[in-house]
């Protein structure tokens, strides 16, 4: 695996993160110490803020995690984000509802993947 391939998921210094200004110092940080792309996941930094700060960085962003409850029960709110982030794809972390049965994730499954 080469290094440019390897990415920092933010969610690891989440506490760094809280706005624009610590973003753009963690970013900095990240990429100083050799990272060539990061991980998102649902901070408060405004998506075309969040994408200046790393490609002013040459860092890359290379995912999102984003709310389950969001991927769900608001999808086009979750793909507008992706746009936003250059993104095609978004990483569901974990299900918001945790399935009783297999039914119950057939349900979960079909909702997260309309149309699939």
């Amino acid at each position: 695996m080469r290094t440019s391939q390897i990415a920092v998921q933010l969610w690891s210094v989440n506490d760094q993160v809280k706005d624009a200004t610590a973003l753009a110092a963690s970013v900095k940080k990240l990429k100083a110490i050799g990272y060539a792309a990061v991980e998102l996941f649902g901070f408060p930094v405004p998506e075309a803020e969040t994408v200046k700060i790393c490609a002013g960085e040459g860092m890359k962003i290379c995912g999102s995690h984003e709310s389950g409850a969001n991927i769900v029960n608001d999808t086009q709110k979750v793909i507008d984000r992706c746009g936003k982030l250059g993104l095609k794809a978004a990483g569901y972390p974990f299900p918001h509802q945790l399935p009783q049965d297999e039914a119950g994730a057939k349900v979960l499954r079909r909702r997260a993947r309309p149309g699939r």
